[in-house]
């Protein structure tokens, strides 16, 4: 294994990283404007997919070559992660990268608006813009009984199963 050298962390884990998604809070970070500030030098991002390459000595597993998630992990925009074993998440393998790489920001956001915001009940509305996003889309999923209407920039990015509109 190539990056099994570095893993000098015995409870860490070196992965190589596949896709990692670029968030709003990303830019956030690099301007300075976020409330959590990584120190420097550092590189932004909380979550990616990848592959395990080398675990350390005291780590049982997931094993080298399964595909996992890193869950608030900073600095994943990197090739090569060396992170704490407890943050390192196999990956099921009916799951794409793409999902995979938004496994905890995106639904979590979608989730606190929803739920924790606007404490949404059955038979409430939920009027979103730029509902064809990824949380756009997972709040008008996860909508817990109530009713969603989507407004989108273009048809094609307009969800089935709920009110929509597109301008």
């Amino acid at each position: 294994m190539r990056f099994a050298a570095l893993v000098s962390i015995a409870v860490s884990i070196s992965t190589q990283s596949r896709l990692s998604p670029v968030h709003p809070s990303d830019m956030h970070i690099m301007r300075g404007r976020f409330g959590r500030q990584p120190t420097l030098p550092a590189s932004p991002c909380i979550e990616c997919v990848g592959v395990v390459e080398a675990l350390g000595s005291d780590v049982a597993g997931p094993a080298p070559g399964t595909r996992v998630v890193l869950l608030n992990v900073w600095g994943s925009w990197r090739e090569l992660i060396v992170s704490p074993a407890e943050r390192v998440i196999p990956v099921p393998g009916d799951l794409s990268d793409e999902d995979a790489a938004q496994a905890l920001v995106n639904p979590v956001t979608a989730w606190v608006m929803t739920m924790v915001e606007h404490d949404l009940k059955p038979g409430d509305w939920l009027v979103q813009t730029a509902a064809g996003s990824t949380v756009g889309q997972l709040a008008a999923a996860r909508s817990f009984g109530s009713l969603p209407h989507g407004q989108y920039r273009a048809p094609s990015r307009a969800s089935s199963g709920h009110q929509s509109t597109w301008w």
